[in-house]
């Protein structure tokens, strides 16, 4: 067992919103959490990025949802995190239904850039 303080109920409490597709409970949440943790590039960093993505995709903002999916893909990507990949996928899928908008498009072309961005 680890201690629990209040960040760590709140990052719950955050996964817990979007699970049950409560965005209003799961970003502020979530959005504590992030900025609790700091800027850093973490896998636990990238892969709240991923579920706050998906709480602002329940509620409707799908370019932001967009823009926080590519931020957690390249944190992901940068520490060769495979959990964090996998929760970005299941974003993707859940884009499906608006992968028309010119948020999705441009989300799409940031992970496909990173995908085959050789390295030096």
């Amino acid at each position: 067992m680890f201690p629990a303080n209040d960040w760590e109920i709140s990052r719950y409490r955050g996964y817990a919103g979007v699970s049950l597709e409560l965005p209003t409970m799961a970003v502020p949440a979530l959005t504590g959490w992030l900025e609790h943790l700091g800027a850093a590039p973490t896998k636990i960093r990238a892969f709240t990025l991923t579920k706050l993505a998906q709480a602002h995709l329940q509620a409707g903002d799908v370019e932001k949802a967009c823009d926080l999916g590519a931020q957690a893909f390249a944190i992901a990507t940068q520490l060769g995190e495979a959990w964090s990949v996998m929760a970005i996928r299941d974003l993707r899928v859940q884009l499906k239904p608006v992968e028309a908008t010119q948020a999705v498009r441009a989300f799409d072309e940031r992970v496909l850039s990173t995908l085959l961005t050789l390295p030096r």
